[in-house]
């Protein structure tokens, strides 16, 4: 089931020597020897997450990338506790009828008690220039949320994600508004589009845009070393070595 991708490194040392039962086969963690997690007596790290599309579990019971994530980490031996709003549609501007946009989700799901707060997207505030006079208070908002309840929490902004290769004309200064409000509150950015994430990879996608399941494995493979560098307090350590482009494929 989905591609199998190569180790980089070692697995933490906690691993267990038997593992146990898992939801779906997923990219192990890649680490470097001497990495240590221990978690406060053993009690799960809360992460909180706030998301579009991307981050949703369109064809149950297929896993979404968050959920190979938790996977992942929690067999690695950091036990996690994750709460995760993700809505198609949304963005920190966009409301995709009348739902909830990050920040009003943010300020409903982020506990004091998280050590990390991810927001990822979006590419639903890049339909109109007239959302560019909002996004910058809007994500200053919403990141102003996380640090006034999560004080110790790491926030972590990633920017919308375009497999399609060419984003829309307005892509690039919306990522740039939120980068630099993520920037200005502290976070850790990383810009999707620039490292190129499931570009050239058609067989990755469901419908041309969102991820199917080898699609949520790539994004494990790319996600899933950030975290692990925030939340065990090492520097991040590239993810294994991509799958080859399709045939015919253009990065």
């Amino acid at each position: 089931m989905g591609r199998v991708f190569k180790l980089l490194g070692v697995l933490l040392l906690a691993v267990a020597c038997q593992p146990k039962p898992m939801l779906a086969p997923a990219p192990k963690l890649p680490t470097a020897p001497g990495v240590k997690v221990k978690p406060a007596s053993g009690t799960p790290l809360r992460i909180a997450l706030i998301g579009d599309s991307f981050s949703v579990q369109l064809d149950p019971p297929e896993p979404s990338w968050p959920d190979l994530i938790w996977q992942n980490l929690t067999e690695a031996g950091l036990p996690v506790s994750p709460d995760v709003s993700a809505i198609g549609g949304t963005g920190y501007v966009n409301r995709a009828g009348g739902t909830e946009v990050f920040g009003e989700r943010a300020a409903k799901i982020v506990s004091p008690d998280d050590t990390l707060v991810v927001f990822i997207g979006s590419r639903n505030d890049t339909a109109e220039p007239e959302m560019f006079n909002k996004l910058p208070g809007a994500a200053h908002a919403a990141y102003a949320k996380v640090r006034k309840v999560a004080k110790n929490a790491t926030l972590l902004a990633v920017g919308p994600i375009w497999p399609e290769g060419t984003p829309g004309p307005y892509w690039r200064r919306a990522t740039d508004i939120v980068h630099d409000e993520a920037i200005a509150a502290g976070a850790v950015w990383v810009d999707p589009v620039a490292e190129g994430w499931l570009v050239g990879h058609p067989e990755m996608l469901r419908d041309g845009i969102h991820p199917n399941e080898a699609g949520n494995l790539e994004l494990a493979r790319l996600i899933t070393p950030v975290m692990l560098g925030i939340l065990t307090g090492q520097p991040p350590i590239p993810p294994p070595e991509a799958p080859p482009l399709a045939a015919g494929a253009n990065p």
